[in-house]
């Protein structure tokens, strides 16, 4: 009877014991799979996919939306070196500078140089002469008056006065009584330098008088 008891009491603390063991063994995994899964959603959170975007707005913004190229497309752009027709710009309206405003004697030729300044769209020569034997205006229709005058870049003119052909720029027919408007090339950003001669119709009288009145116009 004692020997039945006591492998009773045995095997009842046996049960016991393993139940207990099972239920220990139950909540340590229990626990170990909480953390794990505390620990996944805490690195999602922290991850950058699943972090709110931060939009820019503003202009800078707006550019870089629209601008097709990419910053290193965009300094590897070569830079446009400014062309000198980049300055040329208008000339304001009724600015123009003398020429020749005077009667002079007259032989065989007789020169006046002038200068176009930097930036002038559409310079412009213009103006008017007479000549004639004597001071008396009523004679200014004598043939033997007439007179040719001709435009010259600043080398055509020195080559001019040491007796080198050239081809004028501009000149008119020989004629007593005339009237010229010509156009200029842009200067661009550089100034240009022209010469204004009158000469001498061939077959005329060989010494007259010139009436002229010229300007440039910027």
């Amino acid at each position: 009877m004692k020997r039945a008891l006591w492998w009773f009491l045995v095997a009842s603390a046996f049960l016991v014991a393993s139940s207990r063991m099972q239920d220990l063994l139950r909540r340590m995994r229990t626990s170990i799979s909480t953390d794990q899964s505390t620990s996944l959603e805490k690195k999602l959170a922290s991850s950058p996919a699943t972090q709110p975007m931060i939009t820019m707005v503003g202009p800078l913004a707006d550019y870089m939306h629209n601008d097709p190229a990419s910053p290193a497309e965009a300094a590897a752009a070569p830079v446009r070196k400014p062309h000198p027709s980049d300055h040329v710009g208008g000339s304001p309206v009724g600015t123009s500078a003398s020429v020749v405003n005077k009667t002079f004697p007259l032989t065989t030729t007789a020169r006046f140089s002038f200068e176009v300044p930097p930036h002038a769209a559409t310079p412009q020569l213009r103006g008017t002469y007479r000549s004639f034997l004597r001071r008396t205006a009523a004679e200014s229709g004598d043939e033997g008056a007439d007179v040719e005058v001709l435009l010259m870049s600043q080398q055509q003119g020195e080559d001019f006065v040491h007796g080198r052909s050239v081809d004028p720029l501009f000149s008119t027919e020989p004629s007593h009584d005339q009237d010229v408007n010509f156009g200029l090339p842009s200067t661009l950003d550089q100034p240009a330098k022209y010469c204004l001669v009158f000469r001498s119709a061939p077959g005329s009288e060989p010494r007259k008088l010139v009436q002229a009145e010229f300007r440039v116009d910027f």
